[in-house]
């Protein structure tokens, strides 16, 4: 069998003989054509992407906003306030020396609430209907001094809870005019920063 008549045999021994040697890679042309052809073709080139639209400009933000100065009700967009007014008394009394009962020096407390308001006022109807509430609790702890007179003729005052007093201390309700506001029910002349 002749090497020129079996093309088969001929290209494994001209691809072995170039492994072994690389210098007749450049001296014969086909094994280099050969090994172009193996080759993937080159890719196309991407297209360009389109051009991002800018951001529009970000607003501040107010870091701390303001509270309202009052609550909108209802559809007519009137207007509701609450209110609380809270005053207490703490007193300490520290007794020594002669003023100690049997010469022991003592110390005695009391706290007393003196008011607890608790208020509403507002707008039912805007610009028309207005109303105002307030109740204190505190009022029926008031105490209201009493004398008495003891079996042995000495007179003693005591502080007791006084028996008809309301809690309710304000309600009206106001019409509300260009000219005039009309108020009916019970409230205090405001005369004082506390009316």
């Amino acid at each position: 069998m002749s090497i020129a008549r079996e093309p088969v045999l001929v290209a494994l021994l001209a691809a072995f003989l170039l492994e072994a040697d690389p210098r007749l890679a450049a001296a014969d042309p086909a094994p280099a054509a050969h090994r172009r052809r193996s080759r993937p073709p080159p890719r196309p080139p991407r297209p360009p992407r389109p051009p991002r639209p800018p951001r529009p400009p970000r607003r501040p933000r107010p870091r701390h906003p303001a509270p309202p100065a009052q609550l909108a009700v209802g559809p007519g967009k009137g207007w509701f306030v609450p209110g609380l007014l809270l005053q207490g008394w703490f007193q300490v009394d520290r007794y020594t020396g002669g003023d100690a009962a049997a010469g022991k020096d003592h110390t005695t407390s009391t706290f007393r609430l003196r008011r607890a308001e608790i208020s509403a006022k507002g707008e039912i109807v805007k610009a028309r209907v207005a109303y105002g509430v307030m109740f204190d609790p505190a009022k029926v702890l008031e105490p209201v001094s009493k004398t008495y007179t003891t079996a042995a003729g000495d007179t003693v005052t005591v502080p007791t809870a006084p028996k008809a007093i309301s809690v309710l201390q304000d309600f009206w309700v106001s019409v509300l005019t260009e000219y005039a506001d009309i108020a009916l029910g019970q409230f205090k002349v405001p005369v004082s920063w506390e009316g």
